[in-house]
């Protein structure tokens, strides 16, 4: 189905309008990130709407569509979408930094494996999954504070380093299987080194954010 934006003014009642935003918001945020962002270019240019005269691009300002844009911009901060590839992953990252919808160094609050609070930024979550395509996006086109530490005092080299021995860790690993999980590993550490981030070692959290 067709995502249809009605700019009519004279609808029945406030109810009405209410009630049709609040239905797109949900096809909204129902759509597949792909679809997403079609509709996002489709509405980034200056073709006047019918009714309004308004801009279509002056729809990607306004609350529901920002509030769903912003939604999923910090989803996609997390590094968590297994179904992205690398590649995609930065493409997406890319299409919502253009947008200013992106807070990659913004401090994201989750609970971890004790259900205690912690937080963590794209920055570390990068690290830490090996990404090094996302962290050189990050480095190269956006401002991004190369030092900064999470609430347990870890830098981004500290958490890389400490998630490839985690996963090195695992049961059963084969020699190959050790291998493959090292090398995107080695090359975020070699990155990171070249950045001169602290080498330090990993420190064990103790603080609780409240």
């Amino acid at each position: 189905d067709s995502l249809v934006l009605n700019d009519d003014p004279n609808q029945p009642s406030k109810a009405a309008k209410r009630q049709a935003g609040e239905a797109m918001e949900r096809r909204l945020r129902a759509l597949p990130l792909d679809e997403l962002l079609d509709v996002v270019d489709t509405l980034n240019n200056e073709t006047r709407l019918v009714h309004t005269k308004r801009q279509c691009k002056q729809l990607l300002q306004t609350w529901r569509l920002d509030s769903v844009l912003c939604e999923r911009a910090g989803a996609i901060c997390m590094c968590t979408d297994a179904t992205l590839s690398q590649t995609a992953l930065v493409g997406a990252l890319r299409r919502f930094h253009a947008l200013g919808k992106l807070q990659t160094t913004r401090r994201t609050a989750f609970r971890d494996a004790d259900n205690k609070v912690r937080w963590t930024s794209t920055w570390h979550e990068a690290a830490r999954k090996g990404m090094l395509p996302v962290l050189k996006f990050l480095y190269y086109e956006t401002y991004q504070p190369l030092h900064q530490r999470t609430c347990n005092g870890n830098n981004a080299l500290a958490h890389a380093r400490h998630a490839k021995e985690e996963r090195l860790a695992e049961d059963g690993l084969t020699e190959e299987a050790k291998t493959q999980i090292a090398e995107p590993f080695d090359a975020v550490i070699a990155f990171l080194q070249e950045l001169g981030l602290e080498d330090k070692g990993w420190r064990v959290p103790t603080i609780e954010i409240l």
